[in-house]
């Protein structure tokens, strides 16, 4: 098992994570999903430049997202990244990992 999918694996088993881990845990869950679809080429680094763009484009701060812009960049990353021509069944696993990473937002972290 890879280091990314460990860390990812360790975020879903924790009972509260701050925003940012969430932030963190649904980057990876799309990561690992577009290379697990074969993609080899810079898809970390792909991944994280859209994320970036989508943040500063709905004027959020990626460190402190609420759920709502975590949801809403997830999903535009998504789209301009082309999840929807992958396979149902490993667009299905990656919906349901970000939505129990989601449901872990520890209401105190602080988001803004």
């Amino acid at each position: 098992m890879s280091r990314t999918r460990r860390d990812l694996d360790g975020k879903l088993g924790k009972k509260w994570l701050s925003s940012n881990a969430v932030r963190e845990g649904l980057l990876t869950s799309l990561i690992l999903t577009l290379q697990e679809a074969g993609q080899t080429d810079d898809v970390e680094g792909r991944v994280d430049r859209t994320a970036q763009e989508e943040f500063r484009r709905v004027q959020a701060d990626e460190e402190y997202a609420p759920p709502p812009t975590l949801r809403a960049v997830l999903a535009a990353v998504e789209a301009r990244l082309g999840l929807d021509r992958l396979p149902a069944d490993q667009v299905k696993r990656h919906r349901e990992i970000c939505d129990a990473l989601l449901s872990k937002v520890d209401q105190q972290s602080g988001y803004r």
